[in-house]
C-alpha cells in the first residue's frame, strides 16, 4: 500500500520487506540505512504491533546518535495478520 502513496523520486530510496511484512523491519532497517547514508533523511513507517517487535532498537538509536525519525500507525492490532486472515 505504501508504494502506492508515497512519492518516491529517486531510485534506492525506499526499502521495503515486499510481500513478506516482517513485523519489526522499519525500525531496525531504518537505522541500518541511516548509518549506510547518513546525509539523507531517514523515515520509518510501521505498525504498533510491528514497532513493538523493534522497539529495543531506540536504545540503539540514543547509545550511536542515530537520526531517523519513526512513524508509529496505531491500527488497533496487528493490521497486517488480519488483513491475511481475511483474506483466507
Amino acid at each position: 500500500m505504501l508504494r502506492r502513496l508515497l512519492p518516491v523520486y529517486a531510485p534506492r530510496h525506499m526499502i521495503t520487506p515486499r510481500y513478506q511484512g516482517t513485523l519489526g523491519f522499519a525500525c531496525a532497517t531504518a537505522l541500518g540505512a541511516k548509518v549506510g547514508c547518513p546525509d539523507e533523511p531517514v523515515v520509518a513507517l510501521c505498525g504498533a504491533g510491528g514497532f513493538l517487535f523493534g522497539a529495543n532498537e531506540l536504545a540503539t538509536t540514543v547509545q550511536h546518535n542515530i537520526r531517523t525519525a519513526t512513524i508509529v500507525f496505531n491500527d488497533g492490532g496487528y493490521g497486517n495478520v488480519r488483513r491475511m486472515q481475511e483474506d483466507l
